[in-house]
């Protein structure tokens, strides 16, 4: 896209007086499809407002922006001794006032691109500009961005445990087939499940084999009558097996986690029956 001989007049000008400062235009279509300009020094535009027309002031070689070339008024970018105007860098010249602060507008323009999937004449060079009277606010709300998300980051981190002891219980629960009714209710019988300290615990060899020997008559006898098996499954990584005695309609309860079955308790029929 080629610029007016003005304009190009007006680069090579400020090349040549300033030549270590890469002076640029680039092109600028707004909503409307007219093409405007932008002045940049150092890859920056020196202006908030895209101007349809820079031109060189021959009384003082000021470099100005107006809607007419060599037309009042104007806005002056650059003085003539080379010094970027404030005014134009901070976007409080009388162009960019007249404009309204239309920077809503151009937002609206671009996402009514986006969402057309036209992509074609775009310009994002004012939302990246840096001397834009809105990159404070917006360079502000990207920095809170950042922190709440580096802040819910450093929150998830103390649970990022989590996973692996997930997928350890996921991979390590007993299967539903792998529990004996008859073999768990033995081991119970047997007192296994208390600790080595407890009074009840049989003490040495002869004591183990008669609490073996009871152990195995009495948990004939009690499922001889019959039983009911039920599994109750928690996320994949605990299950439960109810087993209701029909000798006594007493329920007992095991936990299955990490490849074993533990015993959690009894429930009396009475008890049941009181719950319900």
């Amino acid at each position: 896209m080629e610029f007016s001989s003005s304009a190009t007049a007006t680069l090579s000008s400020l090349k040549s007086r300033d030549p270590y400062s890469n002076w640029t235009l680039s092109h600028y279509i707004n909503s409307s499809g007219s093409k405007l300009l932008f002045l940049k020094k150092r890859g920056l535009a020196v202006h908030t407002t895209p101007q349809k027309c820079i031109w060189l002031r021959a009384k003082d070689k000021a470099v100005c922006g107006s809607e007419v070339p060599f037309v009042e008024p104007v806005t002056v970018l650059v003085t003539g001794d080379m010094k970027v105007r404030t005014e134009a860098r901070r976007g409080l010249s009388s162009s960019y006032k007249s404009d309204g602060g239309n920077f809503s507008g151009r937002c609206n323009a671009l996402l009514e691109k986006m969402k057309r999937n036209d992509w074609t004449d775009i310009n994002f060079d004012y939302f990246m500009d840096t001397s834009s009277p809105h990159f404070p606010f917006v360079a502000v709300f990207v920095a809170v961005c950042l922190l709440v998300f580096i802040k819910i980051l450093s929150r998830l981190r103390s649970f990022l445990w989590l996973v692996p002891v997930y997928f350890l219980l996921k991979s390590t629960v007993p299967t539903m087939e792998s529990f004996d009714a008859k073999k768990e209710l033995k081991r119970i019988l047997r007192k296994e499940n208390l600790p080595d300290n407890h009074p009840e615990k049989p003490k040495g060899w002869l004591g183990k084999m008669a609490s073996k020997a009871i152990a195995s008559v009495a948990g004939e006898a009690m499922t001889a009558a019959g039983y009911t098996i039920k599994f109750d499954d928690f996320a994949g990584i605990v299950r439960i097996a109810e087993v209701e005695l029909d000798v006594d309609k007493s329920t007992l309860v095991w936990v299955g986690v990490v490849n074993k079955w533990y015993f959690l308790k009894q429930v009396p029929a009475e008890e049941k029956k009181k719950k319900q």
